[in-house]
């Protein structure tokens, strides 16, 4: 049997998906490279050609994921003005991705905690360009009410904001915060989106999903 020769690019892109597709199901702690190498029927060294662990190979999908999610939103807003940018940047980030239902996946809570901190921390830095120019657009179209030199600490509050809102206590699971409380977490954190913004109270909204 013939076997089929893939670009580097192609080959890396096959080995991710596999890898994603069986941390999706069977979780990550349950998947080791050699599962995956026969998921798609390649040596294990044309695996440790493209990724040298495990870890690497997740790391991989998670940065395409935020890649992924930003090229979205990027196409998603353009031709909007700032204040539908924002609306569309707080409804996407407010929607469960099928990464994080693969991260709910991972058993060992080290492994977790670390994959968790890698995610936000990818999705944060691809999103503050983003973020950046949504701001500036805002001011220089006079929606939103403060000036160019705040923008870097009005991002930094944001994202304090966001992590109250998805704060999840030391030995706890989201499930164990009820809906009363999440609907309480919104309601503050919309409150305050809108008063660090500048703008009507209730003139960007965030709601539990």
């Amino acid at each position: 049997m013939t076997r089929i020769r893939k670009s580097p690019e192609e080959r890396r892109q096959e080995i991710m998906e596999a890898a994603f597709k069986m941390f999706a199901s069977k979780g990550y702690d349950k998947t080791d490279v050699s599962s995956i190498c026969r998921e798609i029927g390649i040596a294990k060294s044309t695996y440790f050609y493209h990724f040298s662990t495990k870890e690497t190979v997740m790391e991989s999908i998670l940065q395409k994921f935020a890649n992924d999610f930003v090229a979205a939103l990027r196409e998603k807003c353009d031709g909007k003005t700032a204040l539908e940018q924002l609306q569309l940047f707080l409804d996407a980030i407010n929607q469960e991705l099928p990464v994080e239902c693969m991260l709910d996946q991972i058993e060992t809570p080290s492994d977790y905690k670390y994959f968790e901190y890698m995610w936000e921390k990818m999705l944060v830095e691809d999103l503050e360009p983003v973020l950046q120019a949504m701001f500036s657009l805002g001011i220089e179209e006079g929606s939103l009410h403060f000036s160019a030199e705040e923008i870097p600490e009005r991002l930094r509050f944001l994202w304090s904001l966001a992590d109250y809102l998805w704060q999840v206590p030391e030995n706890m699971t989201s499930d164990d915060i009820s809906d009363k409380e999440m609907d309480i977490r919104y309601k503050i954190v919309s409150s305050q989106l809108n008063t660090l913004l500048g703008i009507k109270p209730g003139l960007l909204r965030l709601s539990m999903p």
